[in-house]
């Protein structure tokens, strides 16, 4: 039977949220002697003194909490009870009544008369297996104070209870020969793994199973320390056996009993309506676990976690669905999912997603306690999964600290890199109408919120009241999101950052801010946060004598090799990535060029240096747009793709795919990656047709111009740092400036100095004296200023890093002030730095460990403005 449901009224709130003001029978609660009642909370909850509980006019209970567990009943007895709300000022709202009739009182089937022996050595899989198939209707399969050893036990039949009396332990044997293998779900797809110690139901469309409890203070101990890794080689880790998994089923009550030590995930329904779990002690952190959630609905409904305690290793909570195209497919949501009344002690928090590719709504947590979570609250998808999450409420909620972000409603979990229309409409996740309301932590080691949707689905309809931070790290992200309204927000001043946004209110209590005294001015005004940051950053290094060290295509090409592994030869010579990453635009931007693969590579290999806390610099080997040749065609070509030229439509078409993939170099909370755009680059030269010999100094300042504004103004690129680096023909500032196109159109003054450091022909003193006056100029103008490329094409200077480029950088009186210094990309036809065994390995290796050069490190902190 369903549990029987007597609604009270129904009430709409705010964005549309629908809650039933209802009193019923918890799942599955129904047992000879008790029954366990639940009720939602009424708008005025807060004016409640307490809630009583009467049958007839006899008064049986009353509680502060929005359930209860009536005791005493009689087996097989029809009862009718009665809520009522008791407010602070007297007032008294009787609520209609409820009617349920309690279980029949079945025999008892005690293990041990079955064989089972608690000695702690004895496989009792046989025994225990023989009194559950042996258990009559409504019986009890009695479990008795020892630790029984057994193999997998299966649950597959109605009206059956599991008890196991105070002391008593079910255990895993360490044998996966135990655990035939059975077919679950597990991260959204339908798959085969391990049984666990005991299996409630089973993954069979023709038969469901209900009336299903598992009682007592004893526990379940799935071994999980030791059978995790057993079968993770056996076969991989998705055939992990679950703690408790509960499929196909209705009305299942679990009460009272612990559960540890699952080898993944802990108490996990699977397509069942109607699963209690009330006053259960979740312990999977400890063990040396991965993966190991406490309590995932899955595809599941009506379900509820009350009064109980979790520790886990992971996720303390996931609500799933099924992921991507074959969640969709099957298509069954979790909905009604009711959490309150519990504590958290240290595990991954709570999440909604990010499987939930079958939908998730009507999810409901209150009323919980924290102690230290990993992260905080989280509502998360990504490209690919589709689905949509809908009516959520974290509402009366207190942690101690979280890690990662206070709260997160977004759909990048995992993804690093996404460019708009990468994926179809059905593949594009939804949210919406996700309430966050009197929330206190004290600390999060994050920002205090991230609320980002994806360009073809934007998160709408979020509410934030009554909500505090303590103490909080970072930004905080309002990303492709509308609707956000924000009242009585206190986050320490957290500063927050808006990009892509509609209609984000905040009250006057609020006190995030997007203010902030930037000294510099950059030549976009409108520049993100994390540009800003990184610019403001790279003055620090140079102020600090310092500079980053970075290297063209450095993980995607290498001396005999060139793949997307992201491996790196710097690092297979150092143990060291290197902190700045040139890439180039040239394979992917060009006519006739639909190299997406390659594309790809780069875009994911930038987020990915970006994620690490690296920078991502962009030169432009642009092929000729009028022939459509190389970028060493000289044929003419800047007069005709400048304004009014009849190349410039193509020209403006061909930064428009510029643009787009700016716009699409994201990082894991969906912000745009900073990038430095080295458009143009050794002009002075004649070798590339933008070059001296092949316009006018005008012409190409114009260019520069154009392009600048054109990818700032019209196609709102501001992710972008603009460099301007010439080769080294230059010999005074006067010569320099020849074509520069002005201080309003460049924020980096760099230089490409090959020539003056070649072997047999090495001229530190020239290097320097034409890097000092770009370093001087540009800390004069308040710019950035770097050696953009440069090294020797095989190192055949075995001591060039330390002797010859480290001489030009700190070897004079008066220090060059560099943000950063990159060397051309590595080949087999020509290397710049060099690999194992080469004659200049070691002082390649000193170099990169002396204390002014920066390389890739978790703490160079690039991307935030400390205050």
């Amino acid at each position: 039977m369903k549990s029987i449901f007597q609604y009270c009224f129904i009430i709409s709130l705010c964005l549309s949220i629908q809650v039933t003001y209802a009193s019923r029978v918890l799942p599955g609660s129904i047992t000879p002697h008790s029954v366990g009642l639940f009720w939602d909370k009424p708008e005025d909850y807060k004016q409640i003194k307490e809630y009583q509980v009467y049958q007839g006019k006899r008064q049986l209970l009353s509680t502060v909490k929005n359930h209860c567990t009536i005791n005493g009943l009689r087996p097989s007895t029809k009862y009718e009870v009665w809520l009522k709300y008791i407010y602070n000022d007297g007032k008294e709202v009787k609520m209609s009544s409820l009617c349920f009739t309690t279980r029949a009182l079945g025999k008892r089937f005690d293990i041990t008369r079955y064989g089972a022996k608690a000695d702690g050595k004895t496989i009792n899989t046989t025994f225990i297996q023989a009194a559950i198939d042996a258990c009559t209707p409504n019986g009890v399969v009695y479990i008795p104070k020892g630790v029984f050893i057994t193999g997998a036990l299966f649950v597959e039949k109605n009206d059956i209870t599991i008890h196991l009396e105070e002391g008593a332990v079910l255990k895993a044997s360490n044998d996966i020969n135990d655990f035939p293998l059975v077919k679950t779900r597990y991260e959204g797809r339908i798959r085969e793994a391990f049984a666990s110690v005991l299996n409630i139901g089973k993954l069979d469309n023709k038969v469901r199973y209900k009336n299903i409890t598992i009682s007592g203070k004893g526990t379940i101990d799935g071994q999980g320390n030791v059978l995790a890794d057993k079968q993770t080689a056996a076969i991989n880790r998705s055939a992990r056996a679950h703690g408790l998994p509960i499929i196909n089923c209705d009305d299942v009550y679990l009460t009272d009993f612990t559960i540890q030590n699952p080898p993944t995930w802990c108490i996990h329904p699977i397509f069942s309506q109607g699963v209690t779990t009330d006053g259960v002690i979740v312990d999977s952190d400890g063990y040396g676990l991965t993966n190991a959630d406490g309590w995932d609905p899955d595809s599941s409904s009506d379900c509820y976690l009350i009064n109980s305690i979790l520790t886990t290793h992971d996720d303390h909570i996931a609500i799933k669905s099924g992921i991507d195209a074959e969640g969709r497919e099957i298509g069954i949501p979790s909905e009604n999912i009711y959490v309150s009344y519990c504590h958290f002690r240290h595990g991954g928090g709570i999440a909604v997603g990010s499987e939930m590719s079958g939908g998730v709504k009507n999810v409901f947590f209150e009323d919980c306690t924290f102690e230290n979570a990993d992260r905080g609250f989280h509502v998360k998808s990504r490209p690919g999964r589709g689905g949509r999450i809908e009516n959520i409420l974290f509402r009366d909620l207190k942690a101690e600290r979280f890690g990662r972000w206070g709260l997160s409603v977004d759909m990048w979990y995992y993804q690093t890199s996404y460019h708009s229309g990468e994926k179809s409409l059905a593949e594009i996740p939804q949210m919406s109408n996700i309430r966050f309301e009197n929330i206190d932590i004290e600390e999060v080691t994050g920002p205090a919120m991230l609320i980002v949707g994806l360009p073809e689905s934007w998160v709408s309809n979020v509410t934030i009241s009554n909500f505090r931070i303590g103490k909080q790290q970072g930004r905080s992200i309002f990303r492709y999101c509308e609707n956000i309204k924000m009242q009585n927000v206190s986050t320490n001043s957290a500063f927050y950052e808006t990009d892509y946004t509609k209609n984000l209110g905040f009250s006057s209590q609020c006190d995030l801010n997007n203010k902030y005294d930037f000294t510099y001015s950059l030549v976009d005004p409108y520049a993100t946060y994390t540009t800003k940051a990184l610019f403001y950053n790279l003055k620090k290094v140079a102020d600090q004598n310092c500079f980053l060290f970075g290297q063209q295509d450095a993980t995607s090409a290498g001396y005999g090799w060139r793949d997307d592994s992201g491996r790196s030869d710097i690092k297979d010579l150092t143990g060291m990535l290197p902190a700045i990453y040139s890439w180039d635009y040239m394979d992917f931007i060009r006519a006739g060029a639909n190299d997406a693969k390659s594309e790809k590579k780069i875009s994911r290999l930038t987020a990915e240096a970006y994620s690490r806390g690296s920078v991502n610099s962009y030169c432009w080997h642009f092929f000729n747009p009028l022939t459509e040749g190389s970028f060493y065609d000289t044929t003419v070509v800047v007069k005709h793709i400048l304004p009014g030229g009849e190349l410039h439509e193509k020209y403006k078409s061909i930064l428009q795919r510029v643009g787009e993939y700016a716009r699409n170099l994201t990082g894991v909370y969906g912000e745009n990656i900073p990038v430095i755009f080295r458009p143009f680059h050794e002009y002075d030269g004649s070798w590339f047709w933008w070059g001296a010999n092949h316009c006018t100094p005008d012409e190409f300042k114009e260019l520069y111009r154009f392009t600048v504004t054109y990818l700032r103004d019209t196609l709102q690129v501001h992710n972008f740092i603009y460099a301007f680096s010439p080769d080294c023909k230059f010999k005074t500032l006067e010569e320099f400036l020849v074509r520069y196109p002005g201080d309003e159109y460049v924020d980096l003054i760099g230089m490409d100095n090959y020539w003056d450091l070649r072997y047999e022909s090495e001229k530190p003193e020239v290097a320097y004296e034409k890097l000092k006056i770009i370093s001087d100029y540009a800390r004069k103008k308040n710019k950035l200023c770097a050696l953009t490329e440069t090294g020797q094409k095989l190192v055949e200077n075995p001591r060039w890093f330390t002797e010859t480029l480290l001489k030009v950088i700190n070897g004079y009186p008066q220090r060059l002030w560099l943000s950063y210094v990159a060397v051309w990309r590595n080949s087999l036809k020509g290397y710049y730095t060099p690999y194992k065994g080469h004659p200049a390995e070691k002082d390649f290796i000193d170099f990169c460990n002396r204390k002014e050069v920066i390389m890739e490190k978790k703490d160079n902190n690039l991307y935030y403005i400390e205050d």
